[in-house]
């Protein structure tokens, strides 16, 4: 249950399409990621939103929802290879995306993303990062350069991957 609220969620503040399934997503590697310090027309604050660890990262989205900086969140909080693949550099596509984000809609998701940062278990394993509660992953983190940025659709971890051979942190 909470984890269709936080996938539901998801869906409202960003709307990005992915088939059923498909939860595979490209990756980019610690190489071919550029450093972002502007991303449709929302300059990179790392003081106010630091993105340093996961949980960095969480903090600063559930703070940009609860001072309704959506806009801010889109640009540089989440997969910057989700919000590309949906909106294609498209800042009118960017901005009505944006407006969809209402305090009723991220009420819940702020619940959520608080949730796994007080009680969750966090896996990492190279780039990514899998934040779980109950037993069940929630949500994938991926560091793209030296930033950390929350996934909208799971990652599935590498079959070739035993749950052993992750390091885990509390």
């Amino acid at each position: 249950m909470k984890t269709r609220c936080l996938a539901a969620a998801w869906i409202l503040i960003s709307c990005v399409a992915v088939a059923q399934g498909q939860t595979r997503l490209a990756i980019m590697t610690e190489e071919e990621s550029p450093v972002w310090p502007e991303r449709y027309g929302q300059e990179a604050d790392l003081k106010l939103y630091p993105q340093d660890t996961p949980q960095q990262s969480i903090e600063s989205v559930i703070k940009a929802m609860r001072e309704a900086d959506i806009s801010y969140m889109l640009a540089h909080l989440v997969s910057p290879t989700e919000v590309d693949r949906k909106l294609k550099g498209d800042r009118d596509a960017f901005r009505k995306l944006a407006v969809k984000a209402t305090p009723e809609k991220t009420k819940a998701m702020v619940t959520e993303l608080q949730k796994l940062l007080d009680d969750g278990t966090w896996t990492m394993r190279r780039n990514l990062c899998w934040a779980t509660v109950d037993g069940k992953r929630d949500l994938t983190l991926e560091k793209v350069g030296n930033r950390w940025f929350m996934h909208n659709t799971p990652v599935k971890r590498p079959e070739a991957i035993s749950p052993a051979s992750l390091e885990s942190t509390p």
